[in-house]
């Protein structure tokens, strides 16, 4: 008796009502129905007798994009390993030194202002420093609320720690840089990130609703450049503001904005909202089989990173705080690290886990749009409990009807 059963680069990932063969050698992914998938588990486990002309013309068809073989034993189907992966360690960190910020920023997801707000303790900060080393951790960023709020005593901490991790960044808005502050900086080899929302100074000043921030912030850049201090620049793209034409101030990275925080849908349009969806047209199904490996026994960011805030509570990621590990002062960094959490796949997450692609997507679990932590991300246009994708215009006008407010963008106001 003659049988077949799946490639050996080939895994099958189930869905509800459909199904996906990922070959792993060439990353493609194949989408079959519930009738394929039950020839293929009746060729793997009863044989070809009695295989009708249609059904011999799609095995051929499976055989020549090299997704079946034929096999002398029958046995299942070949699945793609979902065991949760424990040799992934956490190496990089966040390490929030203040929740205060000079500014306050329409989309800031810590809703930061220069009014509210706790700053890390001297003890504590030592205390975050010796967790992260003995676990091993070698890559930090300092953020806040604005860290540049401690002055030079942010520096005085890093000095003391600097020669323990590979990488150390500062992100800031900038606009506290002075000289002796960058020449230190440039001393401890310290990178800078600096968020930079537009080249045009008015745009810019609406999406910092502080008047001036584009000037000091583009003061600082000169700085940065004059003691060669290697920096680069991040920006947030909302509605309403242009991100500016010249190049003397490029903006290395502009993002959509994150709904979680102070962000809300009010901050998209139409044209955002377009790129921002995952549609049958853009999504993407050819990837690597590490890559997806990895999405399939672990968080894409939760497994890698952490991020510490000013009162030592240990989250998995800046913008998420929904999911805690629990508090540096109960116990070492690799004791309270919660295994569900840096495991946590889209198997877990409302309607993804019906998804025959549910390991080929990016999960962004803070960009919520108020939804709940284990929400189905509100872009998504796929229903697989149905197998099925929604037009994007529909989507968008369920969308604006659901969560959009009236706003004459009051708030875009300094």
């Amino acid at each position: 008796m003659t049988y077949y059963q799946l490639d050996q680069h080939v895994r099958l990932i189930s869905g509800a009502v459909s199904h996906c063969l990922f070959h792993g050698s060439s990353g493609a992914a194949y989408h079959i129905n519930s009738d394929t998938l039950g020839l293929l588990q009746q060729l793997a486990t009863q044989g070809v007798d009695g295989l009708g002309a249609e059904e011999t013309n799609l095995i051929e068809q499976f055989e020549q994009a090299g997704l079946v073989r034929t096999v002398e034993e029958p046995g299942p189907l070949t699945i793609l390993e979902i065991s949760p992966s424990d040799d992934r360690r956490a190496e990089f960190a966040w390490i929030e030194v203040t929740q205060r910020c000079n500014m306050r920023c329409l989309h800031c997801y810590e809703d930061s202002s220069p009014t509210t707000g706790d700053e890390m303790a001297e003890r504590d900060f030592h205390l975050a420093m010796h967790r992260l080393c003995d676990y091993g951790v070698r890559k930090i960023q300092f953020i806040g609320g604005e860290p540049l709020l401690l002055g030079s005593r942010l520096t005085a901490y890093i000095r003391q720690y600097r020669d323990r991790f590979d990488s150390v960044e500062v992100f800031t808005n900038a606009t506290l840089l002075k000289d002796p502050l960058v020449k230190e900086l440039k001393a401890l080899d310290v990178r800078v990130a600096l968020s930079l929302h537009s080249s045009d100074e008015a745009q810019h000043d609406r999406m910092t609703r502080t008047r001036g921030s584009f000037k000091r912030t583009t003061r600082g850049i000169e700085l940065l450049r004059s003691h060669a201090v290697k920096y680069r620049t991040c920006g947030v793209e909302i509605a309403e503001i242009d991100a500016g034409q010249t190049n003397a101030y490029a903006i290395n990275k502009r993002d959509l904005v994150r709904l979680t925080g102070r962000a809300d849908f009010a901050l998209y349009n139409d044209a955002m909202l377009r790129r921002k969806l995952i549609t049958q047209d853009n999504f993407r199904r050819v990837q690597s089989l590490s890559d997806v490996r990895a999405k399939a026994t672990g968080h894409n960011c939760f497994a890698r990173n952490i991020y510490i805030d000013c009162h030592l509570e240990v989250f998995p990621c800046v913008m998420e705080r929904r999911f805690s590990h629990g508090n540096l002062r109960s116990g070492a960094l690799g004791d309270i690290l919660d295994p569900g959490i840096r495991h946590l796949t889209k198997d877990r997450v409302a309607s993804c886990a019906a998804c025959e692609y549910r390991y080929f997507c990016f999960d962004c679990r803070p960009d919520a749009c108020g939804a709940g932590k284990f929400a189905k991300p509100w872009y998504c246009t796929y229903v697989p409990e149905t197998g099925t994708w929604a037009s994007p215009d529909a989507f968008i006008a369920t969308l604006k009807a659901k969560y959009r407010k009236e706003s004459d963008y009051a708030e875009l106001q300094i």
